[in-house]
């Protein structure tokens, strides 16, 4: 047996055993530091299946950093980042995004030239490495029925279809983020890391976006962590969230209680 089958093999396991765990993230003790200065004091929560958790805070609250630690762009000081009951705190990016976790970003991160429905269907064939190279560069790559019906079905949950088939440069920012969102969920994530993801929306947009995050509450199998300054979409969207203020959380729970906090509104407005 070659080692990539025994890597995915092992990696099938693993997942197996996640998909069994009602924890699927847990961030324990985690501290960070740039030099002399502390950016991550001692972080610690849990996120649960079907749960969307937000994290919010001031401007240079520790966010994007922990954001990163999670993903493993950054590496921990100290602390763990646990996936689904296993360590992942060394593990590099793409081990996690094996075992489970996907992310979106801030800025687009999408491929001019083409289309939602070509977006998902690469997606997809890296994940379940389907792919060829050689194949591609001689035109013999075309979508398989699996991939075609996969990718329709997604498309289809984010309202994508009228524009599956126009290339994403011509496509509202609105549009451009559910494309992202849809090419995250087509990987059935077990993590899903938002970064946040309202940014630059009208409101019609961002309620879509919303209307999403909704619908994964519900899916009983997932979870996600949102980074995100609108605090009326976290409200709305989150099952709990978490208040970072200084690489420190202050507060922590159901979003309105949360928010109401005289410690929280002192953080963000400066006075009780």
């Amino acid at each position: 047996m070659t080692e990539q089958r025994v890597q995915a093999l092992d990696i099938s396991c693993r997942l197996d055993a996640i998909g069994e765990m009602p924890t699927l993230l847990e961030v324990d003790k985690v501290y960070k530091r740039f030099g002399g200065l502390e950016i991550l004091s001692g972080v610690s929560f849990s996120v649960g299946r079907g749960e969307v958790f937000g994290l919010v805070g001031p401007n240079g609250a520790g966010k994007t950093t922990l954001f990163n630690c999670i993903l493993g762009i950054v590496p921990v000081d100290s602390g763990r980042i646990v996936l689904g009951g296993r360590d992942v705190s060394n593990l590099p990016v793409w081990k996690r995004a094996s075992l489970g976790m996907a992310r979106t970003f801030q800025r687009l991160e999408l491929f001019s030239g083409l289309t939602p429905r070509e977006h998902l269907i690469i997606a997809y064939r890296t994940h379940k490495r389907s792919g060829s190279i050689l194949k591609d560069l001689i035109g013999h790559g075309l979508p398989t029925r699996e991939e075609l019906d996969r990718a329709a079905s997604i498309l289809e949950l984010f309202g994508l279809m009228d524009v599956a088939d126009v290339p994403v440069e011509a496509l509202s920012l609105g549009h451009g983020r559910l494309v992202e969102l849809a090419r995250a969920f087509i990987l059935d994530p077990f993590v899903l890391m938002m970064d946040e993801p309202s940014s630059g929306l009208d409101a019609a947009e961002t309620a879509r976006i919303s209307d999403m995050l909704e619908r994964l509450r519900g899916n009983g199998r997932s979870c996600a962590i949102i980074v995100e300054h609108d605090l009326d979409m976290v409200t709305k969207v989150a099952s709990q969230i978490a208040v970072l203020d200084s690489g420190s959380i202050i507060a922590q729970g159901d979003p309105r209680e949360v928010l109401n906090d005289p410690e929280v509104r002192k953080a963000y407005l400066g006075k009780v």
